[in-house]
């Protein structure tokens, strides 16, 4: 498969790329890495991307920033870099993407588990990762040609705990190179398109494609975040969404 990686030079990035590169034809794009520059908030810049690069088989989402601050010290501008960047960054992807999938492609976009597992300072993240996720679920149902959607919910890395363990004492980071399997499941994942899977007594939906785990929330520092290279999320180990496209869901 042809499979464009945004973000390939984060660490989730960089592992999706090489757990996929013995298969597959990857091709890179970053705002200033990669074969093909794109900034995800720009929809002409993430138009002229697909123009560059062609027909392509899956897309790949592991870009996109939110800002982490106390709710008092919140403001306008501050949450627009979650909106403008990680929300509608992958919106935008998804819109301008889906006349360059070939039938029956993908697109996996990277969320966080901050939408169910509040911590503090981490507002924007919530806010953001729960309207895409809510968006994943509603694009899921209306995709044509088979065209597929996900959404991979990564917890702090090893790799980043040092610039952002401050965040989430109490979380259990896991190395880029597992939660690049995530995102290797996902697009390769047809052979679960009719399995609807419950992960203990949680109902789990079809159209979505999510990992989560748990944590003890905490945190002190004001820092931009890159929330898919650095994460602002929960893991990788109990719930599995598998996507249709069709709106068939166990209540």
């Amino acid at each position: 498969m042809r499979i464009l990686i945004i973000g390939a030079s984060g660490p989730i990035g960089r592992a999706v790329a090489e757990e996929l590169s013995t298969d597959h034809q990857i091709l890179k794009a970053g705002r200033s890495h990669g074969d093909f520059r794109v900034d995800i908030r720009d929809c002409d810049s993430v138009s002229q991307l697909f123009k560059e690069v062609g027909m392509l088989d899956a897309i790949v989402c592991a870009a996109g920033h939110v800002h982490f601050d106390p709710l008092d010290r919140m403001n306008f501008d501050k949450l627009q870099v979650g909106l403008q960047d990680k929300l509608m960054g992958q919106v935008n992807l998804v819109l301008a993407g889906q006349a360059s999938l070939n039938n029956g492609g993908s697109f996996t976009l990277t969320s966080g588990s901050l939408s169910e597992i509040p911590i503090r300072d981490g507002t924007s993240a919530s806010m953001v990762d729960g309207a895409l996720e809510s968006f994943v679920r509603a694009a899921a149902i209306e995709l044509p040609r088979g065209l597929r959607i996900n959404a991979i919910s990564p917890t702090i890395l090893q790799e980043s705990m040092e610039a952002y363990g401050h965040y989430f004492y109490g979380y259990e980071a896991v190395p880029a190179k597992r939660v690049a399997l995530a995102y290797a499941r996902s697009i390769e994942a047809e052979h679960r398109l009719d399995t609807c899977i419950r992960s203990g007594s949680k109902p789990i939906y079809q159209q979505t494609f999510l990992m989560r785990d748990q944590g003890i929330p905490s945190s002190t520092k004001n820092k931009d975040c890159n929330s898919c290279a650095h994460s602002d999320a929960a893991s990788i180990s109990s719930s599995i969404r598998g996507t249709t496209g069709k709106p068939t869901a166990t209540p």
